[in-house]
């Protein structure tokens, strides 16, 4: 047999159903008053109007984060998961009496959880017609101000990263820069020294500035110089003069060419019969010679006659006149 309930146990088991009663009104009432179903009833058997936000990354959303829209909630986040292109589904149910008033052309933003909080998603609505029902959208990430703090720190790094590569530049800069000024406070020591040579009359420069007899030498110098140059103003009118004169001389110079060739010429061929006047000079020298020691033989064998007379004053004017019709021969 069944043991009786007792009074207590009935009064506890009557306290939980009550306060499950109440944990579904605070819960399911809301929700109700924010559709346009006529009563309760109608409100639990409506189906879910719900939207798929597609985005890269979900942005450490978590289901039940509310979607708003101009600040108002008119839905809430019912699930997440991947897409078969691993994109990340962001299924989001809304109300239904806020169904007819999210257009087509709206944009889903993802706004990250801040550090004290949850995520959202916020809605910021187009000028079209209304969405329908499973209808997939894109999601974008929401700027938020942390992210906008993270992107001007990570521009700082970037531009200190930057500023660091200038100032070592700058730093070798400054060591050539330094080295250079070195270099030239060597130089202007270099040209004091050589100033106070000249200022004490030391060195050239010093017997330049202060010797006399240099200056007397350079101005004696001057004045050849100008006595060479009237020299050459004299000598312009001859120069002119032949320079005048020079194509004539020219003309006279090619005609006297011209002469010399024909007269080199005629020597050349003057020259072909040379051999031919040789022989004949050659054979004139035999028969004087023949003629000659026939006058030896006639007229210079007598002992008497002196050695220094010709032959021709001792011969007798028969025996000249012989030997001219001889050598004629």
């Amino acid at each position: 047999m069944r043991s009786p309930v007792s009074r207590p146990e009935r009064l506890a088991a009557y306290f939980v159903l009550l306060v499950l009663i109440v944990l579904a009104a605070l819960i399911l009432v809301p929700r109700w008053r924010a559709t346009e179903a006529e009563s309760f009833w109608d409100f639990l058997s409506m189906p879910a109007f719900v939207l798929h936000v597609i985005a890269d990354d979900a942005v450490d959303l978590a289901q039940g984060d509310k979607v708003l829209m101009k600040g108002i909630q008119v839905g809430e986040i019912s699930g997440i998961d991947f897409s078969e292109t691993q994109k990340v589904i962001i299924s989001c149910s809304i109300y239904r009496r806020y169904t007819a008033r999210i257009p087509w052309d709206s944009k889903f933003f993802l706004v990250p959880a801040p550090i004290v909080g949850r995520g959202k998603i916020e809605i910021q609505p187009g000028t079209g017609s209304a969405l329908g029902a499973d209808t997939k959208v894109p999601g974008l990430r929401y700027t938020s101000f942390t992210d906008r703090v993270d992107g001007v720190l990570q521009q700082a790094a970037e531009l200190l990263v930057q500023m660091r590569g200038i100032l070592e530049q700058a730093g070798a800069s400054l060591a050539g820069i330094s080295q250079r000024v070195v270099e030239m406070e060597r130089t202007l020591a270099s040209l004091q020294k050589i100033l106070d040579q000249v200022t004490e009359g030391r060195g050239a420069l010093g017997q330049i500035v202060f010797r006399d007899d240099l200056y007397s030498r350079i101005e004696s110098l001057v004045e050849r110089l100008e006595s060479a140059a009237r020299g050459f103003e004299t000598l312009r009118e001859p120069v002119t003069d032949f320079g005048e004169r020079l194509p004539s001389l020219t003309r006279t110079a090619a005609e006297a060419a011209e002469k010399l060739n024909r007269t080199l010429d005629d020597l050349e061929r003057g020259m072909k019969h040379f051999p031919d006047a040789a022989s004949s000079l050659a054979a004139s020298l035999v028969e004087g010679r023949k003629v000659l020691e026939s006058l030896k033989r006639n007229f210079l064998i007598r002992g008497n006659l002196p050695r220094d007379l010709e032959p021709e004053t001792m011969a007798p004017a028969s025996r000249r006149e012989s030997l001219s019709l001889e050598m004629v021969r």
